[in-house]
């Protein structure tokens, strides 16, 4: 303590009698240390090797039985760490061991890594390659990469970081075998697992001709069986085929067919991207073209940003996507090679796919602020229109009217039928209360006295094709819809206005009068029809459209 107390006394003398601050300038060096453990159960890994180069200098240290490390006389600035350990995935890291605070040097600065967590290397990973007529591709160095190679513990949870390359070779039976693998089993569903495996281009020898072309292929680590997974290369006579894609219509696409959209989900994407998109060879990058258009078919401002890596394309907007919509990618693309019979129309593909952008999450569905407009012709019913935040529907390409779902919730107490007791299709009577009331009536009889002239509960999709030299596809999701509303009866058994007798008695129905709450209740569909979000989870009875 006495000593403590002498060391201030002294600074706060040589504080008091300097007129200035001397500043060494020469880099300071100080201490890079930290946890080792094994990522798969957080044990210390007593032994493990550190080696972090900085500048010029290697300096190395041990960890303890702790798992603990400290590396000294690091220079202050930019340093590579690796640690190794005999049946681990060696780490590596950069990081920064800063020397100074704003303009003032630090003596002995100091940075804490980790807890670092070494993943077992005992895994293996087996391709069998073969050409286009399924014989064996022999003597071709494949190279791979894994996206993760250690994990950093942020409050308890592991976070993958890294990735490295490996290679092999196929034998005479086409088979390449990538040993000292990451081990992700028990990080299973926590780390990315994805093994990305590159077959390059190869071609006849003294020769321009391919005799295969090169790709991308991706698998996962965790959950494959012990058999090789096979890689067939495409051919000059080989069609060009959209093997994978986060779109889900894109699947198997091929050529310029434009297949009707058959999901019953829609493909969400994030609104920066990427569409991802695999093809079954390399693609001629020069030759991709694409676009974005809206929900209705028209071209984009936010421009279709394409990266080409052989067969794998990556697209981003320009600026970022709107939330919650519909939106169509425009495709055009060619084989690296001619395709198919030479220069026929498999070498190269065009489509116009489908695809919804996340909404914002937790956010409800309602209708858009002044979307709500209403048309009424000179004869014939009136026309409602109104936009959602988000598509809704049954999805399937699907978009025919659904029935029992609009209820109006009338301000008189008559409503629709002009009658205050009995409860008429369309009316919204809270007696007794309940949401939905449960004295809804989704249909009447024709025929009959007060039989309706069209069904006022039914919701129509605005959602159509585009008859472009792109078209749009009906997908089942839509975002604008219309309801109509018949207002003028023509006998005593037409309405949907109740006509009470004698006939002529009561005046035809008028419009709902302005701010009337239309309910959308679309959970009276049968049982066979679901109206959902893009995602599949049921629309819930909360849709006000407000007239």
């Amino acid at each position: 303590m006495k000593s403590l107390i002498a060391l201030v006394g002294t600074l706060a003398m040589t504080t008091s009698c300097s007129q200035g601050v001397s500043v060494d300038n020469g880099n300071p060096s100080g201490t890079v240390a930290g946890v080792i453990v094994d990522a798969t159960n957080e044990q210390p890994l007593a032994g493990a090797t550190v080696t972090v180069i900085a500048g010029d200098k290697t300096e190395t240290a041990m960890a303890d039985m702790n798992g603990q490390f400290a590396v000294t006389k690091v220079p202050a600035g930019t340093f590579i760490m690796s640690v190794a350990q005999m049946g681990y995935v060696t780490a590596q890291i950069t990081d920064t061991l800063s020397g100074a605070v704003g303009n003032f040097p630090v003596s002995n600065p100091q940075k804490t890594v980790g807890p670092l967590g070494l993943i077992p290397a005992g895994g293996t990973f087996a391709v069998h390659v073969i050409d286009e007529s399924g014989g064996a591709v022999a003597s071709l160095k494949l190279s791979a990469r894994t996206m993760v190679r250690q994990v950093i513990f942020q409050n308890g949870t592991p976070v993958g970081q890294g990735g490295y390359e490996v290679s092999a070779t196929t034998g005479a039976d086409g088979t390449a075998t990538f040993s000292g693998l990451p081990m992700y089993g028990a990080l299973a569903g926590i780390v990315d697992d994805t093994f990305q495996v590159a077959v390059p281009p190869t071609k006849v020898m003294g020769t321009e001709i391919y005799n295969f072309l090169g790709l991308l292929a991706t698998f996962h680590l965790n959950g494959l069986g012990s058999s090789a997974q096979v890689i067939h290369l495409a051919g000059p006579n080989t069609p060009l085929v959209i093997s994978d894609s986060n779109i889900e219509y894109l699947r198997g696409r091929t050529g310029s067919a434009t297949p009707a959209f058959a999901a019953p989900v829609g493909s969400l994407v994030p609104i920066n991207g990427p569409i991802n998109i695999a093809f079954n060879q390399a693609i001629n990058g020069s030759s991709l073209r694409a676009q974005f258009l809206d929900a209705d078919g028209k071209p984009m401002s936010n421009m279709a940003m394409a990266m080409v890596t052989l067969n794998v394309v990556q697209i981003t907007p320009s600026a970022p996507l709107p939330a919650g919509k519909r939106f169509n990618l425009i495709l055009h693309a060619t084989a690296a090679t001619q395709a198919g019979t030479v220069g026929g129309p498999t070498a190269e593909l065009n489509t116009t796919a489908p695809f919804f952008t996340q909404p914002p999450s937790g956010a409800p569905i309602a209708v858009v602020a002044n979307s709500v407009a209403t048309v009424a012709p000179a004869a014939g019913p009136v026309e409602v229109s109104f936009e959602l935040s988000e598509p809704i529907g049954v999805g399937g390409g699907n978009n025919a009217v659904l029935d029992c779902v609009a209820f109006y919730e009338v301000p008189s107490s008559a409503g629709f039928n002009n009658d205050p007791n009995v409860p008429f299709q369309g009316d919204w009577k809270a007696t007794p209360a309940s949401s939905p009331p449960t004295n809804l009536v989704c249909r009447q009889p024709l025929g009959v006295v007060g039989g309706p002239q069209i069904n006022v509960t039914q919701l129509t999709s605005l959602e159509s094709t585009n008859a472009t030299n792109n078209p749009t596809l009906v997908t089942g999701f839509s975002s604008k819809f219309k309801i109509q509303i018949s207002l003028s009866p023509q006998n005593a058994n037409a309405g949907p206005c109740k006509m009470q007798n004698p006939v002529g008695t009561l005046p035809g129905c008028s419009l709902p009068a302005t701010g009337t709450k239309v309910h959308l209740v679309f959970s009276r569909q049968d049982s066979t029809t679901t109206v959902k979000r893009v995602n599949g989870t049921p629309v819930p009875d909360t849709i006000i459209v407000q007239l």
